[in-house]
């Protein structure tokens, strides 16, 4: 179970990064902005989660504050961040937990 909510989480990044957004179907919310790993990244949140909540859990994982957990590959690995499964993937970071997903897309250029 594990595996498969750390491959979704990575999963959904890249699908956010693809697309522009985190999901067209389900409601999500501008959060603002915040510099993570990459420069200046766009936050969004989806699902029973504050954007207060949300730039939270990013600013403690962009400062290093989780726990990582290393799989046998990348798509098997994830950091643990306040009850959260973080992931970054090609242009986004991503964190879910239970139904909720936020994502920081970073700014091209």
């Amino acid at each position: 179970m594990k595996k498969l909510t750390t491959i979704l989480v990575v999963a959904l990044a890249l699908v956010g990064a693809a697309t522009g957004s985190v999901s067209q179907a389900a409601s999500t919310k501008a959060c603002g902005t915040l510099t993570g790993f990459y420069g200046k990244a766009k936050i969004r949140a989806q699902g029973n989660i504050s954007c207060a909540a949300a730039r939270r859990v990013f600013r403690d994982y962009f400062a290093g504050k989780g726990r990582k957990h290393q799989g046998s590959n990348h798509a098997n690995s994830y950091t643990a961040v306040d009850g959260w499964k973080c992931g970054t993937a090609t242009g986004t970071s991503g964190c879910s937990r239970g139904a909720a997903f936020i994502q920081a897309r970073y700014s091209q250029g």
